[in-house]
């Protein structure tokens, strides 16, 4: 009876671990759209003189809906991508949950592009490896992509 109970807990947290790595995944996905996303939009020139059409065209950008909103959604996202690699550590990836959170707080506190984009690349190649890894043990179902998809969805809309 212990033995089963705790084959069945096992299962579980191994579970719980897939659908957070897979989670992690997406998230990933998410801020990398938002971050090429974000780099495509053209930057004007602010002259800062003072004068009302540099202040204008400064507040007319922020307010921009495209631009604004792809930046708040990027920065939001990568504060959820260190929490989950966290959750995701605690749940069993003690060597590979702690390199993306340090990877992910690299590519925060360091504003080069070229830092960004290999610690990007290190990132993707950790969160695949890991997911093809996990789908050989247990197997995707459509009922757990839908959860890893609605998860997802409410972690970037909701909070």
């Amino acid at each position: 009876m212990t033995i089963r109970l705790l084959s069945t807990t096992w299962a579980t947290v191994d579970r719980a671990r897939q659908l957070t790595g897979e989670v992690l995944l997406c998230l990933f996905l998410v801020l990398m759209g938002t971050g090429i996303y974000s780099m495509t939009q053209p930057i004007p020139a602010f002259a800062p003189d003072g004068s009302l059409s540099s202040i204008y065209s400064m507040v007319s950008y922020y307010n921009a809906r495209d631009g604004l909103l792809s930046r708040v959604l990027h920065g939001d996202v990568s504060t959820m991508l260190l929490a989950v690699a966290v959750v995701w550590a605690l749940l069993g990836r003690y060597g590979l949950g702690p390199v993306v959170f340090a990877l992910g707080l690299l590519m925060t506190l360091v504003g080069n592009t070229w830092v960004h984009l290999v610690a990007a690349l290190v990132i993707a190649v950790i969160l695949v490896r890991c997911s093809w890894q996990e789908a050989r043990v247990n197997r995707r179902t459509w009922g757990f992509v839908a959860a890893t998809l609605g998860l997802t969805a409410f972690l970037v809309v909701v909070i």
